[in-house]
């Protein structure tokens, strides 16, 4: 899948939580925010998803990641909204991961200038994503920069998980939850939409003349003029 790039959370009042297989009552992944130790880890995860790393069959019926980020960039992303990471209970692994991307770092990934600039362009049900409201307790949006699930570990429901306990951690700061994912990435595209996300806003040539791009959104909550 991909979130300007991704391939393809319980909601506990804990920052962490806990996913258990049926069959045997044991944890198979947790559901935490990223410290700086995970980095790493999710870097070697993204470096694995890459399309030049993964076969175009693969590609196809896996998702991808298109965006390649370097560890100073993620771990000034890490803060003050941490990212979502999912890992081997055992292990401390990161088998997947939810970046956080605040607007302001449109300028530190690739494509994330002409993506950010095109997200304020939209208006959803009347709310201009770019105009601020000097009154509101929330800023307007926040971006998934990438979703990714390692491939050993997906149908389990970690994208999922990741997302819920995304969007309970961004709902007091941000009224949505905005993504961009390649067109070419139909898992991706289903994935996201299996969480609710939508489709919002369509454009081309982020990352190259034949890329089209799909801007989705949720908001965080109900009430989202707040």
């Amino acid at each position: 899948m991909t979130t300007i790039g991704a391939v393809s959370a319980q909601n506990l009042a804990s920052p962490t939580t806990s996913a258990m297989n049926d069959k045997d009552s044991q944890e198979t992944f947790i559901i935490a925010q990223a410290t700086d130790a995970d980095i790493e880890g999710i870097l070697q995860l993204q470096a694995k998803n890459l399309p030049k790393n993964i076969s175009k069959e693969e590609a196809e019926s896996q998702g991808f990641v298109t965006i390649q980020h370097d560890f100073d960039v993620l771990q000034r992303m890490n803060s003050p909204h941490p990212h979502v990471v999912a890992k081997e209970p055992d292990t401390q692994k990161v088998i997947g991961y939810a970046l956080v991307m605040l607007p302001e770092f449109r300028h530190d990934i690739p494509a994330g200038a002409p993506l950010v600039d095109q997200i304020d362009t939209v208006v959803y049900e009347g709310d201009r994503l770019g105009e601020e409201d000097r009154n509101s307790k929330t800023k307007k949006y926040v971006l998934v920069g990438q979703l990714c699930v390692a491939k050993e570990y997906r149908g389990q429901g970690i994208s999922s998980a990741m997302y819920r306990e995304y969007q309970r951690r961004m709902a007091p700061h941000f009224r949505y939850v905005v993504t961009a994912v390649d067109l070419r990435n139909t898992r991706s595209m289903r994935a996201h939409e299996k969480v609710g996300f939508q489709v919002v806003h369509r454009f081309g040539g982020a990352t190259d003349a034949s890329a089209e791009w799909a801007i989705m959104l949720f908001p965080t909550t109900k009430n989202k003029r707040r």
